[in-house]
């Protein structure tokens, strides 16, 4: 009886330090919560970029096929459609990448100018593909 007794109190010590453990180590999880990094202004920034590109590459791929020529170094004089939107597709893949790296590392910053560095390239990118989306439908009308 008294060795029942001696291991149902073991019993109940080991329960309540399992207890007290989950919640020691729990503790963080009950706390505060880091921000999402692919926030709608995210989500946002890179669906601009995906656009402007795809408007710069099919704009593009419509003035090959009446024989301009492509300028970046990159592509070469006349690419594929396929080197188009693979080349493309790596370099959006790889400034999405970057932009989130960015954001997660700086959107807790107490710096505005970091906690905003994420969005330079990507809104830099999406001018310039728009601007030669632009000049490229253009030369399209005119000709």
């Amino acid at each position: 009886m008294l060795r029942d007794a001696i291991t149902g109190i073991n019993m109940h010590t080991n329960v309540t330090r399992t207890f007290a453990l989950f919640l020691l180590l729990a503790a963080p999880a009950f706390g505060q919560e880091k921000p999402k990094v692919a926030d709608k202004k995210y989500l946002m920034a890179m669906g601009s970029l995906v656009a402007s590109t795809t408007a710069d590459m099919w704009s593009t791929s419509k003035l090959q096929a009446i024989g301009g020529g492509e300028r970046n170094p990159l592509f070469g004089k006349h690419p594929s459609n396929a080197r188009l939107a693979g080349t493309s597709l790596a370099f959006t893949a790889g400034e999405a990448f970057l932009a989130y790296k960015l954001k997660a590392r700086f959107q807790q910053s107490r710096h505005w100018y970091l906690r905003g560095l994420w969005l330079v390239e990507p809104s830099f990118q999406v001018g310039q593909h728009i601007q030669f989306a632009h000049k490229n439908i253009v030369w399209l009308l005119r000709h």
